[in-house]
């Protein structure tokens, strides 16, 4: 069991967008040449609801919270993937309460998407 302190934001945004691109890329339906500005905007968003859910974790574990694993390996790269995997073509992203709700699934049972 490897205890990593959380990341800084940017980390986690880094590796939300990076388990997203490679389901893009390996998606021959995705085409996202016009919306890339507007679709990277998204996951910020999307990459603060992974530190909301970190924020969670910690105030419900206590403040010597340890993920058992790697949080930006373990949450955030699989997040990202998980979102590659239900955008739709047109870049559309999944329902923020869909989001959530992976979220704190994986929170209450610590495994990847």
């Amino acid at each position: 069991m490897l205890n990593a302190p959380h990341t800084a934001p940017p980390l986690t945004l880094a590796y939300v967008v990076k388990g997203f691109w490679r389901v893009i890329e390996a998606r021959p339906d995705m085409s996202l040449d016009c919306a890339e500005i507007e679709l990277m905007g998204e996951l910020i968003e999307y990459a603060n609801l992974v530190e909301t859910a970190w924020t969670m974790f910690v105030e419900a574990e206590g403040p010597d919270a340890q993920w058992p694993g790697v949080w930006d390996y373990d949450v955030s790269e699989a997040f990202g993937e998980w979102l590659g995997q239900l955008v739709a073509p047109d870049g559309t992203l999944p329902s923020r309460s869909d989001a959530i709700r992976a979220l704190l699934e994986t929170l209450s049972a610590p495994t990847n998407f």
